[in-house]
């Protein structure tokens, strides 16, 4: 079986306009609050405290990140220490829209 790559390319026809006014005020609100703890060669690290609430509207964003943006994989972890880290990657060249889109 062949792997096709997906193209780096957002398809926001995917969301409703109440999902993509939703999608735009969490990533505003995220984008204020991470802390970028690293950068990969297809992706970026970002933390957060992981307070309940928090999470569960991160959950809420990746919900709707993940209709539009197919091409882009989450893998969250919630430490001892009580932060959440979010590893956001993709394709080759990824990780520049990974910052362009989800940091300020």
């Amino acid at each position: 079986m062949i792997d096709q790559q997906i193209p780096i390319a957002c398809d926001l026809s995917r969301l409703n306009e109440t999902q993509r006014r939703r999608e735009q005020e969490l990533l505003r609100k995220f984008r204020a609050r991470w802390a970028r703890e690293a950068e990969t060669d297809d992706g970026v690290w970002l933390s957060l405290p992981a307070d309940p609430a928090e999470l569960a509207e991160l959950g809420e964003l990746l919900g709707l990140e993940r209709l539009c943006c197919p091409f882009l994989k989450f893998q969250l972890e919630v430490t001892r220490e009580d932060r959440c880290r979010l590893y956001i990657a993709g394709p080759p060249g990824a990780r520049d829209f990974v910052l362009m889109e989800f940091t300020e």
